[in-house]
């Protein structure tokens, strides 16, 4: 499950694509124990939206730019990916 933060849905009003479909309303998960709670689906892990193997593919200047950009906890402050599972 790909997710917004709070904090990204909030600043996400501004500029997003979805907006151009006529999406009026986003909502951010910050803590997905909280939503999941009572549900029959559970947390397996976190994914990266960027393999640090793909990472290390890109030139050492886009390497340094990419990582400041798209990984690490600023990045978390605005994306997760989230792998769950229904419960049998």
């Amino acid at each position: 499950m790909d997710v917004y933060t709070e904090f990204a849905a909030k600043a996400s009003k501004y500029k997003n694509p979805v907006n151009d479909v006529g999406v009026t309303s986003l909502w951010g998960i910050d803590d997905i124990q909280n939503v999941l709670s009572d549900t029959e689906i559970e947390f397996k892990k976190e994914h990266s939206f960027t393999p640090s193997k793909l990472v290390d593919e890109l030139k050492p200047f886009d390497r340094v730019l990419f990582k400041m950009m798209f990984t690490g906890s600023v990045y978390r402050k605005l994306y997760r990916l989230l792998e769950l599972e229904l419960v049998e």
